[in-house]
């Protein structure tokens, strides 16, 4: 059972436009109880944190899922 790791809520840079006006500021949102439960041990759990986090930002600049893996295992 896979759990929910971190979340980006916003319109990914790409896709703003000139009317991208009078929105709400994009957020990330980290699930920290979730990467505890995948990765207790502390070096992990930070490293876990460190993919997320990335991850998400990667959603911001525009990245789909497909792209964010291929580059993560890319960074490995």
């Amino acid at each position: 059972m896979g759990f929910v790791l971190g979340l980006y809520q916003g319109v990914p840079l790409p896709k703003r436009g000139l009317g991208y006006t009078f929105v709400l500021p994009d957020r990330i949102v980290l699930y920290l109880k979730n990467i505890r439960r995948i990765a207790p041990q502390e070096e992990e759990f930070r490293r876990k944190v460190r993919e997320v986090l990335l991850h998400e930002i990667g959603h911001y600049f525009g990245f789909g899922e497909e792209d964010l893996q291929r580059l993560l295992e890319e960074g490995e």
